[in-house]
């Protein structure tokens, strides 16, 4: 008595399968197969299947080279859905949030004040329902790189007395191979010190009267 679409005509090729397309997210179908020949009638077995919760799609990340400090800016694309809850953001595996409860469009979140790891932070979201928590979103991730201090002394040939004013350039690449290129000058005894950002450089001191080293 329930409602029913007929989704093809009496066939007359032996066909043992049929390709629906158009489902509902988050829908039970139930569906007969009828079969018949030239005297009879056989109405097939009804059977059921669910359709998955509608996951978030589009998972995208402003910035996925970040230093300590900066935020993950994180983006998705909304699920629609009736019964929809809210979402949920994991980072390596473990739920760290979740969006503001029964708002469908708030796709987006912020997580701060992560620690260095250039091994990178793996994100992904998933969608809450009445009925679950759906798949996961698609996956993103993000490396956290930093800044070091450096500190140096420039000295005289004995190896102890400070050269004062002398200037220092640093040369190089930071972990995400982006060029970088800092300046310091030494104080009265020969010291100096500043931050740079973690990677790989090289460094040339002179000053007036003396050989650059």
């Amino acid at each position: 008595d329930d409602p029913q679409t007929i989704y093809t005509d009496w066939s007359e090729e032996m066909i043992a399968e049929y390709e629906v397309t158009n489902l509902y997210h988050n829908t039970s179908y139930f569906w007969r197969i009828d079969q018949r020949n030239a005297t009879m009638t056989l109405e097939g077995q009804v059977w059921r299947f669910t359709t998955t919760l509608n996951a978030p799609t589009n998972l995208q990340v402003r910035n996925n080279h970040i230093l300590n400090g900066e935020n993950v800016e994180l983006t998705w694309t909304p699920v629609v859905d009736r019964t929809f809850r809210t979402y949920y953001i994991y980072r390596n595996g473990d739920k760290i949030a979740e969006t503001t409860p029964n708002n469908i469009n708030v796709a987006q979140y912020t997580d701060e004040n992560l620690p260095y790891n250039m091994s990178g932070y793996e994100y992904y979201v998933t969608a809450v329902y009445d009925e679950g928590e759906s798949e996961g979103s698609n996956s993103v991730n993000v490396m956290v790189s930093g800044m070091t201090e450096l500190h140096g002394h420039v000295y005289e040939i004995d190896g102890i007395t400070g050269i004062a004013s002398a200037t220092i350039n640093i040369t190089g690449v930071d972990e995400f191979g982006n060029d970088q290129e800092y300046t310091f000058i030494t104080d009265s005894l020969g010291f100096y010190s500043g931050e740079v950002y973690a990677g790989l450089y090289n460094g040339i001191a002179e000053c007036t009267g003396y050989y650059a080293t």
